[in-house]
């Protein structure tokens, strides 16, 4: 037996029809005005940050700039500190100080007292006043009418450091006192 021929189907393909709008879907509207104010605020708040990250990126650049160059005068300062600190030793080592304890009496010969003869003159224990004679090679520099505990500097020669005299106890005829001499100088 034979079988009975099927018929064949055929299909044919065609382009889609344009899509039209169905009129059970709702047409598209604009927000409500409330709604609309809150995405307009929001919009708003969104430029404000924005405007504000800027803001503190810049602040923060600014500042990293300013810390930058705050590190290279603390580095110059260090340098400069330093080197007022040697300078300050090399000043202290000129100035530091030896005293030389000296008795002088009135009349006397001149008394050897460091790198000075000293020779007093007068001495006054009612006004507290003294004059004496410093001999720096033969050469007197008189210092008169000195009172005690006064601090009396003088240069013995050029581009030599100042010697000073104080004394501590006027008497009639007799004066105590130290001679201040740099300790290099008193060193030779």
């Amino acid at each position: 037996m034979r079988s009975k021929p099927t018929a064949k189907s055929y299909y044919q393909i065609s382009p889609a029809p344009a899509q039209q709008a169905h009129a059970s879907e709702p047409p598209v509207s604009a927000p409500d005005p409330a709604t609309a104010r809150r995405l307009s605020s929001l919009q708003e708040g969104l430029g404000a940050l924005q405007s504000d990250q800027l803001a503190n990126r810049e602040a923060w650049e600014a500042t990293t700039n300013r810390i930058a160059e705050m590190q290279g005068q603390v580095g110059v300062q260090g340098v400069e500190i330093l080197q007022s600190q040697d300078e300050l030793n090399q000043l202290l080592a000129r100035t530091e100080m030896d005293a030389i304890p000296f008795e002088l009496l009135q009349g006397a010969s001149p008394q050897q007292v460091g790198p000075v003869s000293l020779y007093l003159k007068s001495s006054n224990p009612k006004t507290q006043r003294y004059t004496l004679c410093a001999f720096v090679q033969s050469t007197c520099i008189e210092l008169k009418d000195r009172s005690l505990h006064e601090v009396v500097q003088f240069v013995p020669s050029r581009n030599s450091a100042p010697l000073g005299i104080i004394a501590t106890k006027i008497m009639k005829y007799q004066i105590l006192g130290y001679l201040e001499v740099p300790k290099d100088l008193n060193a030779r």
